[in-house]
C-alpha cells in the first residue's frame, strides 16, 4: 500500500550498525529458540527468549529508527509492553495446555514448574 515506500526510505536512511545488530540478534534468538541443538524453548528459556525478542528488541529497534528525541515515548513503550505481555501470555497458555505432553517428552517450560 501507500505507506511502504515511506517505511523503506525511512528504514534505509537510518540503517546504522545498531539496527543491523538488532536484526542479527532477533534472527539469532529465533534460530536458537526452535532449532537443534539449542532448542531454547525446550530448556526453560522459551519465555525469556520470546520476551527479549518481542519486547526488548522491538523497543531498541523503535528507539534506533524512529525516536527523534533522547528519550523513549511513553505511549510507544506502553504499547510495546502490552504487545509483549500478550505474546508471552499466549505462549504460556499454549505451554499450560501442553504441559503433560511436554513433561513426558522431557521438554521443560515454565508451565511445567507451576501448580495446576
Amino acid at each position: 500500500p501507500y505507506f511502504i515506500p515511506y517505511f523503506i526510505n525511512a528504514a534505509t536512511a537510518r540503517c546504522t550498525m545498531n539496527v543491523i545488530i538488532i536484526h542479527l540478534a532477533g534472527l539469532t534468538l529465533s534460530i536458537l529458540y526452535s532449532s537443534p541443538p539449542f532448542y531454547l524453548k525446550h530448556r526453560l528459556l522459551g519465555d525469556l527468549t520470546i520476551y527479549l525478542t518481542f519486547h526488548y528488541l522491538i523497543l531498541k529497534y523503535y528507539e534506533e529508527l524512529y525516536d527523534e528525541n533522547d528519550g523513549m515515548n511513553a505511549d510507544v513503550t506502553a504499547d510495546i509492553t502490552g504487545l509483549s505481555l500478550l505474546t508471552i501470555g499466549i505462549l504460556h497458555g499454549n505451554n499450560m495446555r501442553d504441559r503433560e505432553v511436554d513433561y513426558k517428552n522431557g521438554i521443560r517450560t515454565v508451565a511445567n514448574f507451576l501448580p495446576a
